[in-house]
């Protein structure tokens, strides 16, 4: 009896664990980038990209290159979201979990000779070519 108290304990644990894990902002992690950091510190601070959104040398012969993060936000609305905001049990927003509503946000980095320039919300691809191809990307100074 005592060991099958434990064993339900123990999953009870890793299963509050995983969902109280669902609360965290994923957007908190592009506080950690700014411009002028390189590929590899993009990397380290928000892991790898969604995907590679591709890559185009503009008119003024520069490459640019752009990586899509894909965040899954709660919902103002979500039921699961209030109770992530207002309860103070993990056991309770880990019940409540299944009850969550996401948004899903696509953000672009803009990368221009290993360095990161540019970051924003997605807009439509197609245009963005087009400004990509117009624009001349001028690499941030860095603090010193």
């Amino acid at each position: 009896m005592i060991k099958k108290r434990w064993l339900l304990l123990l999953i009870s644990f890793c299963f509050l664990i995983g969902c109280a894990d669902i609360f965290k902002k994923p957007e908190e992690k592009f506080k950690k980038i700014s411009l002028g950091m390189s590929k590899k510190e993009v990397l380290s601070a928000l892991g790898k990209p969604t995907v590679a959104k591709g890559a185009i040398r503009n008119k003024y012969a520069q490459i640019v290159e752009v990586w899509e993060y894909t965040l899954a936000l709660l919902a103002d609305e979500s039921k699961g979201a209030i109770v992530g905001k207002k309860t103070l049990t993990v056991i309770t927003a880990g019940a409540r979990a299944l009850k969550v509503k996401w948004v899903r946000k696509d953000f672009w980095l803009y990368f221009y000779d290993d360095t990161l320039v540019l970051w924003r919300e997605v807009g439509d691809w197609g245009q963005e070519i087009d400004r990509i191809y117009e624009y001349k990307f001028d690499k941030p100074e860095l603090a010193k």
